[in-house]
């Protein structure tokens, strides 16, 4: 009888160490990431019918979405601003070389293709970002209309921070005009007091598609990258039934 009660008695203590260890184990894992950490149906809504609509895919939120984009007439738009360029098909490395999350934003500048990319990037963390597939198969659309810019998560409209493409140094702007095409443009740079630190001019004139994205590299005329502040862009536009151009202004703040 002793026996069968050692016997038990053993098998309990088994039964606690056992039960113990699984809850040790319970607390120490850890904790699953999110299905859709960024809940990509909130920023956007998704397109219907498509294989490729916007979803959280492995470490961003991608694809197509109803959204009609929307481009002021006459206008010109900073559509890219980052160390290093996107316009090459293959996988390209995003970095947030910064001191502060961001949150990177990609779509397709386009009046009729509504592609969107939403990714967070903690300082120093990357993602490879490959130009879809889907955008080719269905649209044959080239990866230098993609337009991508980064910011802090609630920052204000137009203050942006420069992601990093592939280890690029060279800082690259983009700009783009849904409805008429690019003649120049004259690239202001500015630092925090709104002194001009130095201005720089670009030809289009021989570019003759529309709704292409013109994405160039700008210099810092020798200034200390932190010192500028602000990037002003004055476009001159080729307007149909007018003479001459049509100019027309946007500006970026950066943190």
């Amino acid at each position: 009888m002793s026996y069968w009660r050692a016997w038990r008695r053993e098998r309990r203590d088994h039964r606690r160490i056992g039960a113990t260890a699984l809850l040790l184990l319970l607390l120490l894992a850890p904790a699953s990431a999110p299905a859709d950490p960024l809940d990509c149906a909130r920023l956007f809504t998704p397109a219907t019918g498509s294989s490729f609509s916007f979803a959280w895919r492995k470490d961003r939120c991608e694809g197509f979405v109803q959204q009609k984009t929307s481009y002021k007439r006459t206008s010109v738009k900073i559509s890219y601003f980052a160390y290093g360029r996107l316009d090459r098909e293959g996988t390209r490395r995003i970095t947030n070389n910064t001191d502060a999350e961001i949150e990177v934003r990609g779509e397709l500048m386009s009046t009729n293709t509504f592609y969107r990319m939403v990714a967070r990037l903690a300082p120093g963390r990357s993602i490879e970002w490959r130009y879809p597939e889907e955008l080719v198969a269905e649209y044959g659309l080239r990866p230098d209309k993609i337009g991508m810019l980064a910011a802090r998560p609630g920052a204000k409209e137009n203050v942006h921070r420069p992601f990093t493409v592939s280890d690029s140094t060279a800082l690259s702007l983009g700009i783009f005009s849904s409805d008429f095409r690019f003649n120049s443009a004259e690239v202001k740079l500015y630092d925090g007091d709104n002194n001009e630190l130095c201005r720089q001019t670009r030809d289009f004139s021989r570019v003759v598609a529309l709704m292409v994205q013109q994405t160039f590299s700008i210099g810092l005329c020798g200034k200390d990258p932190a010192a500028v502040r602000r990037i002003s862009v004055v476009a001159a536009l080729k307007v149909p039934g007018r003479d001459g151009q049509y100019s027309s202004t946007d500006v970026i703040w950066i943190e």
